[in-house]
């Protein structure tokens, strides 16, 4: 049976937009959570003072399809160390799962030594390195240092994206990796869609 493409302007959009939200996407998140406010002195892995967490939420919520894996997600080491038949390297976990073909994104928000050398590690890859994403905070470009010239340069050189926020602005956080997954989604859709 032959496949009725749409016709009209507005069909078109239609099936489009239809087929837009049916696009999966899966992300690894690496990094930084937000400082905790000084009212509050509980410290919860469920706060919203974790970026990680809060971005993970919002995205489940507001993008259809979407998958967010952390890097310390009890579950997922547990399944990795089972797969391995017996205990397993935190680093080689997260290199596995940043290295998936169904990882379209690997995002990282870095904020110390164990997510420098996740960058360094992650951008020797170059499958990796090609679906990465460094979001720096704001205060640091331009500056000359060990992290613009070191782990964030070698990203560069890698092909991964850097990409500026200010860290201590969860609204502005939020608007770029919103917009970066909504983009890739964007890219997934067209893939489909550029067939013969």
């Amino acid at each position: 049976m032959k496949n009725i493409r749409p016709t009209t302007p507005h069909e078109f959009q239609r099936e489009n937009s239809e087929g837009f939200s049916k696009v999966p996407i899966q992300i690894f998140l690496c990094g930084k959570g937000l400082p905790r406010k000084k009212k509050s002195r509980k410290r919860s892995s469920n706060s919203s003072s974790d970026l990680r967490i809060y971005l993970r939420s919002r995205l489940r919520k507001e993008v259809k399809r979407c998958e967010v894996w952390l890097g310390e997600h009890i579950s997922l080491i547990r399944a990795y160390r089972r797969g391995l038949g017996g205990p397993g390297n935190l680093a080689d976990y997260e290199f596995a799962l940043a290295l998936r073909k169904d990882t379209d994104l690997v995002i990282l928000f870095p904020s110390g030594p164990g997510s420098f050398a996740e960058i360094g590690m992650f951008c020797r890859n170059k499958p990796i390195a090609l679906k990465m994403v460094v979001f720096v905070d704001r205060k640091l470009r331009g500056r000359r240092g060990f992290l613009m010239a070191g782990p964030y340069e070698a990203a560069r050189i890698r092909r991964a994206q850097i990409r500026y926020v200010n860290y201590a602005d969860k609204e502005d956080i939020w608007k770029s990796v919103h917009s970066l997954v909504l983009e890739e989604k964007e890219k997934k859709r067209a893939r489909e869609l550029d067939v013969d």
